[in-house]
């Protein structure tokens, strides 16, 4: 169960003695800095790719039958932490700037403006087939804006089918998974070296 609790006065000693089992408590005040929110959103990256790790690798060991609609999901959990994780790291350097991005496209070039010492590649990424088809660049710009729509739902806002052919291969992805959450980790450490991250998804 998830409690969240809207009272920043209802301190988390006053909550784990409220319930009859210990709960984890997550707390981030209103008058946070830009280093704490930025390291709230590293955290809840890593929960999002934890846990699309975790289901891969079920699958992967026959755990859990895949079929394209749990990849579907394992893609989305891990497009989000994706796009989360980017954000911790910009909101460090310029929070005000989020606002403005939308793509994953995007938040990596911002990313990358913030932190030009860190290479971080995307895991999601769009090649042309043919290399030379017209309007190729324009075509994967457009496909970017919608990829967290096309991982969440069947059909676009006008109710009609995305037509993408839909596979998912979980010990290949399980591979991305986890070089994944190595790159998390290295790029953790060097913008926030006091962030406390697990070493593994079990930690």
């Amino acid at each position: 169960m998830l409690v969240l609790v809207n009272n920043e006065k209802w301190q988390a000693s006053t909550m784990t003695q409220a319930f009859s089992q210990e709960v984890q408590i997550r707390q981030l005040s209103s008058d946070a800095t830009t280093d704490e929110i930025g390291a709230e959103f590293i955290r809840t990256a890593f929960g999002y790719l934890d846990n699309a790790l975790h289901l891969t690798t079920q699958m992967c060991c026959g755990e859990w039958a895949p079929d394209p609609y749990r990849g579907q999901c394992v893609l989305w959990m891990a497009h989000h932490a994706c796009e989360v994780f980017l954000k911790g790291c910009i909101a460090i350097h310029d929070f005000p700037s989020l606002k403005a991005i939308h793509t994953l496209q995007e938040l990596h070039t911002a990313f990358s403006s913030a932190h030009p010492t860190l290479r971080f590649d995307l895991p999601f990424g769009f090649e042309a087939y043919p290399s030379d088809m017209p309007n190729a660049e324009a075509m994967a710009r457009a496909y970017d804006r919608t990829l967290t729509e096309r991982l969440r739902y069947p059909v676009n806002k006008k109710m009609a089918p995305w037509g993408d052919l839909a596979g998912f291969e979980p010990c290949s992805f399980r591979q991305t998974l986890e070089q994944m959450r190595l790159n998390f980790i290295s790029a953790s450490k060097t913008i926030l070296p006091t962030l406390q991250v697990g070493t593994s998804c079990s930690d």
